[in-house]
């Protein structure tokens, strides 16, 4: 079973705050996807310190596509059909 490492969950874990042990344990196993909004949250803030090689062994962890149903979402929370602005 895969797991997907939540971006802050991998902060904790550079901070070396998180639980250290299971997220080395999700890498050293194989375990470990990423999607990318995951990595668009990261990039950022290791490309501002400088932590190009860590964003690529991150760009090189698997990713798990991102399929996000946007209409669901919106009428989960206003189930009245939105108003169109064009």
């Amino acid at each position: 079973m895969k797991v997907l490492i939540d971006s802050s969950a991998w902060v904790a874990y550079f901070r070396g705050t998180g639980d250290l042990s299971t997220v080395d344990l999700i890498i050293e196993e194989d375990l470990a996807v990423t999607n990318d909004l995951i990595l668009a949250e990261l990039t950022p803030l290791l490309l501002m310190r400088g932590e190009r090689k860590l964003i690529a062994l991150l760009n090189n962890i698997e990713s798990s596509p991102l399929a996000l149903d946007w209409k669901g979402i919106i009428n989960l929370w206003c189930p009245v059909e939105p108003i169109s602005l064009r």
